[in-house]
């Protein structure tokens, strides 16, 4: 190679820093001089003064491209934040910032391989800026003394050919030459120098060879197990979604459910519940542009919630407690059943002479869950973000209690301890919020959304019966309004499961007629002692007399309990014995969390740190809890008819 080739390697490899644009193709003998003329402005500034820093700008002005090239490894910048455009990075910031991923890495706690290739990309992108951030100005150049000085150093420097191949003699000894580089730091620990380009490479190699080596993470196993995985994207609006007020996502979110083979463009997303707006996960509501049936036996729908269950950690509170509702509710059929008749009275059978039956209690001919709410733990992910475990459920609306073809059909919402206490049936509904912004009842389905002024006239008509019933005969001023056995059911479930927020806030109420209302159970992810968890406070057994407590909050609950003992304690007993033994409430809750994997649950502690009280909240704290519930309530019901 003759000896232009050979300079030209060297400028182009050594005489500036790695990652210079190609683009910089330096002229040989335009660089020497300038080169030159700076070492030489270097020595005579001592005893010639300003006058050659002068000359010395101006000959370096008239070089050119190897002028240019000069100024920019002198003029180097020092970015700290690595976030600074046309500035050199930090020696020490990236230092700094790779012993962070070594960390990571060596631990196997990196959360997401991909946080890992950001950092790498930073620190490549930090390695080009250094070339980048060089920069000529002329005032730059009338300073030229004291800053290549500082700035650039004499080093030996192997010349390499277009292939990368060291250049050697005619003994194989690398070719080596000196050249001026700038002064970088190989420790990367020193602040405002240029981090030196092979430490940096180095770093990044020694970081990419590990990614492999580390245990897997739950975030890059998720997708392997068998727990269904709701995709949805948008422009990051539903990020920042953060209460009812909002308002919908119309048209927006791309949503991708593998489960059902499904993917398109959600109709409406908006933010879901009550008091669990406040919460860092929220719950959705979503609308789909097409009928599905994502639960088997309830039909197709377009309308799905998905449960964000914040404050249950084992995901299984909520639908767990509603198919113990469902069941409850379902025993009541034997007993209610009617034999049908002709126009003559006879009992009409079927081909085999058996008489036929119905149910003519509405709320009981529902079936699947009776009115409660039902779904399946999923994983949720948004905008490529695990946001984590959810449940896929069926949304408070006219299907879930098998509404839809009367007039006067409604369903409301039990609200949030307002100021009226109409929610305990002791004073009559406003269904507007009070002074600080809570309602007492409100409405989430109506038969007719244009007159539905009639449902406040007949919740208060049923609440002015329940407050003027006294007595063992309160039936007779009330049970026209008011289900009783589903009230009795609905004390009785909220009380042994712990639903201590369900006493005056969350319970449904529908009616099939505009006349009789029935209890329904609804939210129920503050049960089994975990209660008002935002505030760390716990209500845990044992209490010597829950129902009493419970009664005493109520006027229906007290009514029961005071003046109805008998058919109160038979059917406690009874379901003690079949849906609300210790056992069978066992394998309610252990058939959802066991659908979970372990590793979610674990890395919902990590997903969302915000979370109270995750150590505590697990399966055998509330098998040990209603162990303890049971033994409590027992012993009350068996004192009441003594």
């Amino acid at each position: 190679m003759i000896r232009k080739g050979i300079l030209a390697k060297e400028m182009t490899q050594g005489a500036v820093p790695i990652g210079i644009p190609a683009a910089y193709k330096y002229d040989v003998a335009y660089a020497e001089a300038a080169a030159a003329k700076a070492v030489d402005a270097i020595r005579q500034i001592d005893w010639k003064g300003q006058v050659y820093v002068d000359q010395a700008a101006a000959q370096a002005a008239s070089a050119a491209t190897s002028a240019e090239a000069a100024a920019k490894i002198v003029d180097v910048g020092v970015d700290p934040t690595l976030t600074v455009s046309d500035a050199a990075a930090d020696a020490k910031v990236v230092g700094d910032r790779f012993a962070f991923n070594k960390v990571l890495s060596d631990t196997a706690d990196v959360n997401d391989s991909r946080r890992l290739d950001v950092e790498i990309n930073r620190a490549v992108a930090a390695e080009k800026s250094i070339m980048d951030s060089i920069t000529l100005n002329a005032e730059g150049i009338r300073t030229l003394n004291a800053k290549l000085a500082n700035s650039i150093a004499l080093k030996d420097v192997d010349l390499m050919d277009e292939n990368g191949n060291h250049i050697t003699d005619e003994n194989d000894v690398c070719i080596a030459n000196e050249t001026w580089l700038p002064v970088t730091d190989t420790t990367l620990t020193q602040q405002n120098i240029p981090a030196d380009a092979l430490a940096v490479g180095d770093e990044i190699s020694y970081i990419k060879s590990h990614i492999g080596k580390r245990e897997p993470t739950f975030l890059s196993q998720y997708k392997k197990y068998e727990l269904p995985i709701l995709y949805l994207y948008d422009d990051g609006a539903i990020e920042n979604l953060k209460s009812k007020e909002d308002g919908t996502l119309s048209n927006s979110v791309t949503y991708i459910f593998p489960k059902y083979k499904a993917m398109g463009v959600l109709s409406k997303v908006k933010i879901q519940g009550a008091s669990s707006q406040s919460y860092p996960k929220k719950n959705y509501t979503l609308t789909f542009p097409y009928s599905f049936e994502a639960i088997p036996g309830w039909g197709c729908h377009k309308k799905y919630v998905i449960k964000a269950n914040f404050v249950d950690l084992t995901q299984a509170k909520n639908n767990g407690c509603a198919k113990l509702w469902g069941e409850i509710r379902k025993s009541r059929i034997q007993s209610n059943r009617t034999t049908l008749v002709d126009e003559s009275l006879h009992n009409v059978t079927d081909e085999n002479e058996n008489t036929i039956v119905m149910e003519s209690d509405p709320m009981l001919s529902v079936g699947i869950n009776y009115g409660a709410v039902d779904g399946f733990p999923i994983m949720v992910v948004i905008n490529d973000k695990y946001w984590g475990l959810y449940a896929f459920n069926i949304p408070k609306d006219d299907y879930m209690a098998k509404m839809g073809g009367g007039d006067n059909e409604a369903i409301i919402s039990c609200g949030n301890y307002s100021s009226t206490n109409a929610e305990y049936f002791k004073a009559l509904a406003t269904m507007q919020p009070d002074s600080e912004g809570r309602y007492d009842f409100e409405l989430e389905y109506v038969s007719d959304e244009d007159e539905d002024e009639w449902v406040l006239t007949s919740l208060n008509r049923m609440i002015e019966s329940v407050i003027n019933s006294t007595g063992i005969s309160y039936k007779d001023t009330c049970s026209q309004y008011i289900d009783v056995d589903s009230a009795m059911d609905y004390f009785i479930h909220l009380v042994l499961l712990g639903n201590q927020d369900g006493i005056g806030n969350n319970y449904l109420l529908d009616t099939y007629d505009g006349v009789k209302w029935y209890f329904n159970a609804y939210d129920l992810d503050e049960t089994f002692g975990n209660w008002n968890v935002w505030s760390d406070q716990w209500f845990y057994a044992p209490e010597t007399t829950p129902f009493a407590n419970a009664q005493n909050k109520h006027r229906m609950f007290h009514l029961i309990y005071t003046y109805d003992k008998e058919a109160f304690v038979q059917r406690y007993r009874q379901l003690r014995e079949t849906v609300l033994s210790e056992s069978y409430v066992a394998y309610v809750i252990s058939s959802y969390i066991l659908r979970i994997p372990k590793a979610a649950h674990d890395y919902e502690c990590i997903r969302w740190p915000e979370m109270k009280m995750t150590y505590a909240t697990n399966i055998n704290q509330m098998f040990n809890w209603y162990r303890t519930r049971c033994m409590a309530c027992d012993a009350e019901i068996n004192n009441l008819l003594n």
